[in-house]
């Protein structure tokens, strides 16, 4: 993986040092020993958490002799995602559990580290009178950015006699709560009405009130039993995929729950069935699960041609992953294409699922991390399922929660794109 933007802040040495960056993985052997690589990771990550300011430990950092760490080698470690490489822990989706990483463990998950000691050496290049003038307002002349996206996941399963068979499982396995909706769901499609999980109309009402374009994803087969995908409401679905197309928003790929089993290959059979949906190949991704789950499958979608893809988050917890706010670049190894890795902040399944939180509490929360995404000048990345606007077990305070969310971010002077076009401004700045 080739993170081309990070050494801008640290690229220029002081005097009569050498490049820090260039000469880590030699100088430090950090390369070949990554564990004392995550024993110095989680001295600084203790003292972040202690209330060290990022500031003096990058003025010491550039003291040379006086540093009492390679703060270099720490960011460039946590940005690779060194410490999910250590260790083995993952979930029964086979991705990395944040309990386990460095940065969950310090309790500083809420934090940007990266990205504020990557600011620390910024100011401190700057007040030395040498290059690396930090990025400034890249997001379209806004200094930080608000990217919605909709995982379009259940667009029309279980109807029919698949519908049947789950509502007798929800009644067998003792979910009773379940079956108002299910009903509600299986009845509308018989009436020939709306599908319930498709409320595209809604959505698109309150993104042209706004004059905001979003990113949807779908998925175009079904290679797993996890996958959502269903044949017979094709049509339906690419229907309002194409209106959100010519409305300026961006239509995505959502990868088949299989595609880490085999990811060039099964990246291209998908890829070919959604230009057979909706024409242009996607250019945008994100796995369903958020089952992205190694370099290999990243490098992958680079080399097939995706600009961004939005899987580096947690499921189960909101937050920073990698302790950044701030795209990724990630390099095909087959064909030198680019690719920008918008981390994910949080998702509505996260906050009201996982952590049980109220819609009230959940939007302090979103509150808080816009703040920290706003400190830094990244990007807050959010997403929501469609079917989570259809009412039945989310109430109108979750349903409003996006929105309030987006209006927050406005009125804070975000600058609101689709994650491509998010992926080009980090490309252009």
């Amino acid at each position: 993986m080739d993170l081309l933007d990070f050494p801008a802040p640290f690229a220029v040495p002081p005097s009569g040092g050498k490049p820090f960056l260039h000469d880590l993985p030699s100088d430090r052997q950090i390369a070949g020993n990554r564990q004392a690589w995550a024993d110095e990771t989680r001295r600084v990550l203790a003292l972040i958490k202690a209330g060290a300011d990022p500031a003096i430990l990058a003025r010491e950092f550039f003291d040379g002799e006086k540093a009492r760490f390679d703060l270099a080698g720490v960011v460039y470690g946590l940005l690779h995602g060194w410490d999910e490489d250590l260790s083995p822990a993952r979930d029964a989706h086979g991705r990395f559990d944040p309990a386990e990483c460095l940065i969950g463990r310090a309790g500083l998950l809420d934090l940007a580290v990266c990205d504020r000691i990557r600011q620390a050496a910024a100011v401190k290049i700057r007040d030395s009178h040498r290059s690396g003038e930090p990025v400034g307002n890249r997001w379209n002349g806004k200094a930080w950015a608000f990217s919605l996206s909709f995982d379009v996941d259940s667009a029309g399963v279980r109807h029919g006699l698949d519908r049947l068979r789950n509502l007798r499982r929800i009644a067998l396995t003792g979910r009773a709560r379940q079956l108002p909706k299910h009903l509600w769901q299986w009845s509308a499609r018989l009436l020939g009405g709306p599908d319930p999980d498709l409320p595209f109309e809604t959505i698109f009402e309150e993104l042209a009130r706004r004059g905001v374009r979003a990113t949807f994803l779908t998925q175009t087969r079904k290679l797993h039993k996890l996958d959502n995908y269903d044949l017979a409401r094709a049509t339906e679905l690419s229907r309002f995929l194409r209106r959100a197309q010519r409305q300026g928003h961006e239509v995505g790929l959502h990868g088949s729950y299989a595609t880490p089993d085999a990811p060039r290959s099964h990246l291209a059979h998908q890829r070919l069935a959604f230009e057979r949906m909706l024409g242009p190949a996607p250019t945008a991704h994100r796995g369903h699960y958020l089952r992205v789950t190694s370099r290999e499958h990243l490098e992958a979608l680079a080399d097939q041609g995706f600009a961004v893809e939005g899987s580096l988050g947690f499921a189960t917890r909101e937050g920073f992953r990698r302790g950044t706010c701030q795209p990724i670049a990630v390099r095909g190894p087959e064909t030198g294409k680019v690719m920008v890795c918008l981390p994910l902040i949080a998702m509505d399944v996260t906050l009201r699922s996982h952590r049980g939180l109220s819609a009230e509490e959940a939007f302090d929360r979103l509150v808080a991390l816009m703040g920290e995404v706003r400190r830094a000048g990244g990007v807050m990345s959010l997403l929501w399922h469609p079917h989570n606007f259809n009412g039945w077990f989310w109430p109108p305070e979750w349903r409003e929660l996006p929105w309030r969310c987006l209006d927050h971010a406005l009125e804070s002077g975000a600058y609101a794109g689709t994650m491509g076009e998010l992926a080009q401004a980090f490309r252009d700045s």
